[in-house]
């Protein structure tokens, strides 16, 4: 149930659309967010050519490692993110460990 107006402006059509519904989204009011499953953040830091890690490295080792991988599970071990940074050639064994 809209109330659909609209004007000309040259080549441009604005479209202006007024909702009369008490359900549409842009109406009702804002439900908080929920946080079910809250990750943990883990990072890794690699050098010499990925044969040495460092986990949890401080921001001098980050900044001499060769690259830093940051990976964030939730409790069921599912991965929710990974960042990498830097130049990392790692093999799937070395990411799934």
């Amino acid at each position: 149930m809209y109330n659909n107006k609209y004007m000309l402006v040259g080549w441009l059509v604005l479209i202006f659309i007024i909702c009369e519904c008490v359900l549409c989204c842009s109406c009702r009011d804002l439900l908080p967010l929920s946080v079910v499953h809250v990750p943990v953040c883990v990072s890794f830091a690699f050098f010499d050519d990925c044969k040495f890690m460092v986990v949890d490295p401080t921001q001098r080792e980050q900044l001499v490692a060769e690259g830093v991988i940051m990976v964030a599970m939730n409790k069921h071990q599912e991965i929710c993110m990974i960042k990498t940074v830097g130049c990392l050639q790692l093999v799937e064994e070395q990411v799934a460990s």
